[in-house]
C-alpha cells in the first residue's frame, strides 16, 4: 500500500498542477510532512544514527560542541528533549517540520502561484526522499534554499542570518556564504564553451577519482570512509551533466543567480562524486533546481524544455525509487510508544 503511494503520488502532484490554488500545494506539503515526521526511526541510514547519538545522553552533545563541531541548534534541540524526557521521535518531527516550512516558503516566494510544480520538482528530483536519510543536512539545505530567494532580492543581511541558522544545524552550510560573491558579479556572463569545459573536466576528475590523494578524508575515514561510487552512478552523473548543459544553452538569462548556483552545484557534485561523504557538500547548492525551474520554465516560451524537464525528473525519480525499493517497502510509521503515548 505504501509502496503504491510512492509510485503514484508524484503523478498525482503533476496532475494537480493544473489547479493554481495555493491550498493544493499546502495540502501536498502536509502529506509529505506526515510521511516524513512520523516514519519509524528504523527506516533508513542516518536517521538511526541520530537516534544512537540521542541515546548517548546530554553529555555527548556538550562534548560534541566542545570539540569544535559547533551546530548549537542541533545540539541544544537534543539536549532540551533529553532533559524533559521527550522521545527521539520528536526530533524527527521537528526536523521534518522545519524542512517542510522552509521548502514551501522558498517555493511560494518564487512560484508565482505555481506551487505544485515546485513541489513536483522537490519530489521527483528526490530531494524529499534524500531528506529521509540525511535529515539534518536537508533541513539546512531547505533554509539555504529560502535564503537564496532573499539574496536574489539583494537582502544580504537576511541571507547571512539564514546561512548562520543553517550552519547551526549542519556545519557544512557555511560554504553557502560564497554565493554572495556570485551576486556581486551578477553581470558576469560565462561563455557557453567555457561552461562546457568546466563541467566536462569536473566529471572526468570525479570519475577518475583524481582528488582522493589530496583530501583529508583518506586519513580521517580510511578507505572504508571513501565509499567509492559504482559506475552506474557515474552514468547517472553524466546524464545529470548533459541535462545541466542543455538547460544552460536553452536559457537566455545566463547571468541569473539561480543558474550560477546550479553551476556550482553540478561542478562540486561531479568533482566529489568519488565519495558520498564529500559529495554531500553539493547538496547545499543543487536544490536550487527547484527555484531555477520555477523561475524559467514558463509556458508557452519553454514548452519543449518543460516537457523535457518533466520527463527527466520523472525518470530520475523512478530510477531512484526502484533502486531503493527495499527501503521503500520497509517503510513503517512510528508507534504510539515512539511518541510517548502509552
Amino acid at each position: 500500500m505504501v509502496f503504491a503511494f510512492w509510485f503514484l503520488f508524484p503523478l498525482l502532484v503533476l496532475f494537480l498542477r493544473k489547479f493554481k490554488s495555493p491550498y493544493w500545494g499546502v495540502s501536498v506539503m502536509i502529506i509529505l510532512f506526515v510521511f516524513s515526521a512520523f516514519r519509524s526511526v528504523t527506516f533508513i541510514g542516518d536517521t538511526s544514527n541520530y537516534a544512537i547519538r540521542y541515546n548517548l545522553g546530554e553529555e555527548y552533545f556538550y562534548e560534541y560542541m566542545s570539540e569544535g563541531k559547533g551546530e548549537p541548534l542541533y545540539s541544544y534541540l537534543n539536549i532540551i528533549c533529553l532533559r524533559y524526557g521527550i522521545p527521539f521521535q520528536y526530533i524527527i518531527i521537528v526536523f521534518s517540520l522545519i524542512t517542510s516550512l522552509f521548502t514551501l516558503w522558498a517555493i511560494s516566494r518564487t512560484s508565482k502561484k505555481d506551487i505544485m510544480w515546485g513541489l513536483a520538482i522537490y519530489i521527483l528530483l528526490t530531494f524529499y526522499m534524500y531528506s529521509y536519510n540525511a535529515s539534518r543536512q536537508m533541513l539546512s539545505a531547505s533554509i539555504l534554499l529560502c535564503g537564496y530567494t532573499f539574496l536574489k532580492e539583494n537582502k544580504y543581511i537576511i541571507y547571512i542570518i539564514m546561512v548562520i541558522i543553517a550552519t547551526a544545524f549542519h556545519g557544512t552550510s557555511y560554504i553557502a556564504i560564497i554565493v554572495i560573491l556570485l551576486q556581486y558579479f551578477r553581470k558576469l556572463k560565462i561563455p557557453t564553451w567555457l561552461v562546457i569545459v568546466f563541467v566536462a573536466v569536473s566529471f572526468i576528475i570525479g570519475s577518475l577519482n583524481l582528488l582522493i590523494p589530496y583530501t583529508s578524508l583518506v586519513g580521517k575515514y580510511g578507505s572504508s570512509g571513501l565509499e567509492l561510487t559504482r559506475s552506474g552512478f557515474h552514468i547517472n552523473l553524466l546524464l545529470y551533466s548533459i541535462f545541466f548543459l542543455y538547460c544552460y544553452v536553452e536559457t537566455k538569462e545566463k547571468e541569473d543567480l539561480y543558474l550560477k548556483i546550479y553551476f556550482i552545484g553540478i561542478i562540486l557534485m561531479n568533482i566529489f562524486s568519488y565519495s558520498v561523504v564529500t559529495m554531500r557538500i553539493a547538496y547545499m547548492f543543487t536544490p536550487i533546481q527547484i527555484l531555477l525551474f520555477l523561475r524559467f520554465l514558463r509556458l508557452p516560451q519553454y514548452k519543449n524544455l518543460l516537457i523535457f524537464v518533466t520527463a527527466y525528473c520523472t525518470i530520475v525519480y523512478y530510477y531512484m525509487a526502484i533502486s531503493a525499493s527495499t527501503a521503500l517497502l520497509a517503510y513503517e510509521f512510528c508507534s504510539l510508544n515512539d511518541l510517548g503515548i502509552q
